[in-house]
């Protein structure tokens, strides 16, 4: 028998992220920002440059070159543990 998941702790997380993604868009739709303070357009054109010249340097090439070693440990590992058992 499968076990049941926990739709009452999941649900509230669920239904908050999709207000949130709801919001973002009809804001990006109507043209308007969803936070219009200066500071936070700030830290945003600061963090679109980090990520340009992130972009510039290959960093996601290496991201990935370090994540897929990685994720071969844990698999692996996993693999093992639940053959174990």
């Amino acid at each position: 028998m499968p076990i049941a998941f926990p739709w009452k702790r999941a649900l509230p997380l669920i239904l908050t992220w999709a207000a949130a993604m709801i919001t973002l868009i009809v804001a990006a739709r109507s043209g308007r920002s969803a936070s219009p303070s200066p500071v936070s357009s700030g830290l945003v054109t600061a963090a679109i440059g980090i990520v340009k010249n992130a972009n510039h340097y290959g960093v996601g090439w290496i991201l990935l070159a370090l994540a897929l070693p990685a994720i071969s440990v844990i698999l692996s590992m996993w693999f093992v543990q639940r053959r174990s058992v």
